[in-house]
């Protein structure tokens, strides 16, 4: 399968209150979404209509940095919450019905 038909790439700009974090539209399997800073920091927040096996791949937009990512609604990070990005990206993988797995890149 072309990777084209498998991972859609998404820009959004985060938005500078936690409250009101940018959801990431998940509509593929895997998802790369690059962020752009409102602020320092900014906040998105991972699909709630992923389903399990989802990967949301998640970047910085820009060298400033500062994005944090947070899970939908009644939904928890796997272990502890994923760092804010500072520089380099994360991998976010749905592991479980309600939970969201993390590993950092670069």
């Amino acid at each position: 399968m072309p990777i084209g038909r498998r991972v859609k790439i998404v820009s959004i700009s985060g938005n500078a209150s936690s409250g009101s974090a940018t959801e990431i539209d998940q509509g593929h399997p895997w998802i790369v979404a690059l962020v752009a800073n409102v602020a320092l920091p900014s906040y998105c927040k991972l699909p709630a209509n992923a389903e399990i096996g989802d990967v949301v791949e998640v970047y910085p937009g820009d060298t400033q940095g500062g994005i944090v990512v947070q899970v939908p609604s009644g939904e928890s990070w796997r272990g502890e919450a994923l760092p804010q990005l500072a520089d380099g990206g994360a991998l976010c993988r749905k592991v479980t019905s309600t939970e969201w797995a993390w590993i950092r890149g670069t």
